[in-house]
């Protein structure tokens, strides 16, 4: 049987889109430094965080009504997440 050799390589791992809400470009950095800690268990450098750009059409979103589950209207306080008090039904 033959010696093992032994190897060794470079890995490069990128994600884009890392969208996220931040005061300025430090605090961005440090987020997705965070995040990057959290979900992947990686400990990014600053140097490995790239064409970082503001997103001109931040807008902050707003939560959305639900529409009624029954399209005939026909939904009880209960399911629409009213209450049957009596100040309520006043």
């Amino acid at each position: 049987m033959s010696p093992m050799k032994e190897y060794t390589c470079r890995v490069v791992i990128e994600y884009a889109g890392n969208r996220e809400k931040a005061e300025d470009k430090g605090d961005y950095v440090e987020r997705i430094k965070h995040i990057f800690k959290e979900d992947f268990d990686l400990d990014l450098d600053d140097s490995e965080i790239k064409d970082i750009r503001e997103v001109e059409d931040f807008q902050i979103s707003t939560m959305e009504i639900p529409r009624p589950l029954n399209p005939d209207g026909d939904e009880d306080e209960e399911t629409m997440g009213g209450s049957n008090d009596e100040a309520s039904q006043a």
